[in-house]
């Protein structure tokens, strides 16, 4: 059954910092079989807020073990564990230009080290369509 665990960079359990610390993040053992999502936010975006808040509605749906729940909330408990990386654009400026963030928030998904899926200002229905294409 998946789990999805959720940091905020820099919060004392991960810092990435720059592009090179990305890169060796996403090839470490610790993700191997595991999808990544990252989430490019910043404290003043209030559409990342909203994110922010639908993301977490969802991910405490997908960890709670009720049977009440959506066939969607359902599927995603089926997907391998997933961690997802919260990282502040104004605190890491090195990590947006890198994976060329245009707008935010922007979230990224990857699987053992490669880009699968990348969403520009996602509104609510595209966020768990999104997080049903992982693997």
């Amino acid at each position: 059954m998946g789990v999805f665990i959720y940091l905020k960079n820099g919060d004392g359990k991960i810092e990435i910092k720059d592009r090179k610390d990305l890169k060796v993040f996403l090839s470490g053992d610790e993700v191997r079989n595991k999808n990544v999502l990252l989430k490019i936010s910043a404290t003043w975006c209030n559409p990342c807020k909203v994110l922010n808040d639908n993301l977490y509605d969802i991910i405490q749906e997908i960890n709670n073990h009720s049977d009440s729940v959506s066939n969607n909330i359902k599927s995603l408990r089926e997907k391998k564990e997933t961690i997802i990386i919260d990282i502040d654009t104004d605190e890491y400026p090195d990590i947006s230009s890198f994976m060329r963030v245009r707008s935010l928030p922007t979230m990224a998904s990857y699987f053992n080290g490669e880009i699968r899926n990348m969403l520009n200002s996602p509104k609510n229905s595209e966020l768990l369509y999104f997080m049903s294409t992982l693997e």
